[in-house]
């Protein structure tokens, strides 16, 4: 099995970015909220593939009705992503499963954080 695992970043990163604005690890300093993170890859054999691990982190700020809309962005975004297979031609399959939903403490009175969890089920092409 090749280990493809920077196209599979690529291509969670572009998918969630027609969703909604999205970086990989962390955001420029003048990314406008909405935003969201994709971080924590964990890779683990699967027997035929790899299960690899994946987190996307939202924020936004705290003013009038900002959570609100974040939180139904995150539906909306899990909704599309659950259950869904992307890939690239001649290099890789992944099947998209949710896994959890979670607030985020955060020490900033004007930012908003929620998370939410998914394993790709990927199979990469020889």
């Amino acid at each position: 099995m090749t280990d493809q695992t920077s196209a599979l970043i690529k291509r969670l990163a572009n998918k969630v970015n027609d969703l909604t604005p999205c970086y990989y690890e962390e955001a420029p300093e003048n990314a406008g909220f909405p935003y969201t993170i994709l971080t924590g890859i964990n890779a683990y054999d699967i027997g035929a593939g790899d299960g690899v691990s994946f987190m996307l982190e939202f924020y936004t700020g705290e003013q009038e009705g900002q959570s609100e809309e974040l939180d139904a962005r995150i539906d909306a975004i899990r909704t599309e992503l659950d259950g869904t297979i992307i890939g690239e031609d001649g290099v890789f399959a992944a099947h998209i499963g949710f896994n959890s939903r979670s607030g985020m403490e955060e020490r900033s009175y004007d930012l908003c954080r929620r998370r939410l969890s998914f394993t790709a089920r990927t199979f990469f092409i020889k």
